[in-house]
């Protein structure tokens, strides 16, 4: 709705409140989308769901329309089709299973789990299992901060913390950096920089397969280690844009959009993984926060010196990929409801959402 209302409005003051209630609520809905979706996926296919959804960073470009204002429509339509079509499925009754189990909410997840089973065509009875199932202790806000506080758990914190931060410093950062660059250098065989924007935009597409592959084959930290390792690469090589050295210029750009939808794709999938239900919204708003500072550090960085931008964003992703190690290794994994199970090591069973893992078929 903020976005369809930025469309329609004429009033400069009317367009800051627009956009500053866009952010906002965008900034809730987000981190809502990835938690839930974690929480409905079959484990297996956990990772190649949320990899997927990173077309939708990578589009933008090419549905923007004769105007800016169309892209705003462009923002603002899925959304609200999508709204429309889950209020007509029968699962918009119900908040997630792992929600309403952590909240001790029996009966509604008992209702939930039939619906799941008469859905997919299942003769199961989860009457049984649901009712017996014990209740679980609901946290309050100072419980879930100080369950948080805790040593290992703050180490997950301020690890992801950097991880998001680098993460839209790259993603919105580089943003502004591809018109600045294209606009400075000469065009590749008579194309105009609008053109170089738009094929620089397009190989974000393939970059999605790339993330839902390694995403799906390997292990979590591995793929977010190489995807930053590989994009460090890509921001470094992107100097030769600036320098007329094209040939390592578009080197960087190919290296940067095929392998940070992985490393993107793989920082919103860690906090519902690492974490447990009880503490997972918390934890990702703190996390999403630390985020959400990059794009007010962006314009500063790009407009002291783009070098600097760079460089910077280069050893955030080099920084981001050694923390990403002391995180656990959560492929394939359960996710759990409660806090209750004591952080042993970084890959235990115990440690935050980390449950034992599924076994690999035979064969």
């Amino acid at each position: 709705m903020s976005a369809l209302g930025l469309f329609l409005t004429a009033s400069y003051t009317a367009l800051c409140i627009g956009f500053c209630a866009f952010g906002f609520f965008g900034g809730l809905g987000i981190p809502a989308a990835f938690i839930a979706l974690a929480e409905v996926c079959p484990t297996r296919l956990r990772g190649v769901f949320n990899a997927a959804m990173a077309v939708a960073f990578c589009c933008d470009v090419e549905l923007i329309g004769p105007g800016w204002k169309f892209m705003l429509l462009w923002i603002g339509l899925p959304p609200l089709v999508l709204l429309c079509l889950g209020f007509l499925s029968p699962v918009a009754r119900f908040d997630t299973p792992h929600f309403l189990s952590a909240r001790g909410r029996r009966q509604e997840l008992r209702e939930a789990m039939h619906l799941m089973a008469a859905m997919n065509h299942r003769e199961v009875s989860v009457s049984e299992l649901a009712s017996s199932s014990e209740d679980s202790e609901v946290l309050g806000i100072s419980e879930a901060l100080a369950a948080l506080a805790t040593r290992k758990q703050s180490w997950g914190v301020l690890a992801l913390s950097v991880m998001f931060f680098v993460k839209d410093l790259a993603f919105y950062g580089m943003g502004n950096f591809w018109p600045l660059a294209w606009r400075k250098t000469q065009s590749l065989a008579g194309a105009s920089p609008a053109t170089e924007l738009l094929a620089t935009a397009a190989l974000g597409v393939p970059g999605v397969v790339v993330a839902m592959l390694l995403i799906f084959s390997l292990p979590r930290r591995v793929a977010f280690a190489a995807a930053a390792v590989l994009c460090s690469f890509g921001v470094y090589a992107v100097h030769g844009i600036l320098d007329k050295d094209m040939s390592l210029g578009l080197t960087g750009v190919v290296f940067f959009k095929l392998f940070y939808p992985t490393a993107q794709m793989t920082t919103f999938l860690l906090p519902s993984e690492v974490f447990t239900t009880q503490i997972r919204v918390w934890s990702m708003s703190i996390i999403a926060f630390c985020g959400r500072m990059a794009p007010l550090a962006v314009p500063l960085l790009i407009h002291s010196s783009t070098r600097l931008f760079l460089y910077l964003t280069m050893g955030l992703l080099l920084l981001a990929s050694a923390l990403v190690w002391s995180l656990p290794e959560t492929k394939d994994a359960e996710l759990i409801e409660t806090h209750g199970r004591p952080l042993v090591s970084k890959d235990a069973a115990s440690y935050g959402a980390a449950a034992h893992s599924v076994p690999a078929a035979a064969g």
